[in-house]
């Protein structure tokens, strides 16, 4: 996939936008070779300023667009909340299996986000766009949201 441009768009914080496509992500998805194609852009987000353990990088969107040979097109996806909660303190301290049955225990965190789109998972190949956002606010559970 080959990418020219990387717009992202952030409101509400801490999840009040988010909840409704908070980070929007636009990439343009250039058609290569003699006919048309298909690609599935993907977005993946990481949270590197969690104060818990959180995945170092997480699929949050992706879409299956359809490009004309020799043309582009616009690609929107939205992170949803649950993209980017982290289990909260107390939800980590649980043991075991319970605490992936923590929902009510998940929380969204001010903080960065870094946003990766392109054709695959970055740091496997795939070229990537990159953005990173900054949510301010407070803690929030994502259960509030």
């Amino acid at each position: 996939m080959a990418s020219s441009a990387l717009s992202v768009t952030a409101w509400g914080a801490p999840c009040g936008g988010v909840r409704v496509g908070g980070a929007v992500a636009g990439a343009d998805a250039a058609g290569g070779g003699g006919g048309d194609a298909e690609e599935v852009v993907q977005l993946y987000v990481a949270t590197p300023d969690a104060t818990v353990p959180a995945p170092q990088l997480r699929p949050a969107a992706l879409a299956r667009v359809g490009v004309p040979a020799g043309g582009s097109t616009r690609v929107s996806l939205s992170v949803p909340a649950e993209a980017r909660a982290v289990l909260s303190a107390a939800g980590a301290a649980m043991a075991g299996d319970a605490n992936y049955q923590a929902g009510g225990e998940m929380e969204l965190q001010p903080g960065r986000i870094a946003l990766h789109v392109g054709g695959g998972e970055p740091g496997f190949g795939a070229p990537t766009l990159e953005a990173t956002v900054r949510v301010v606010g407070s803690t929030t559970k994502l259960a509030a949201c």
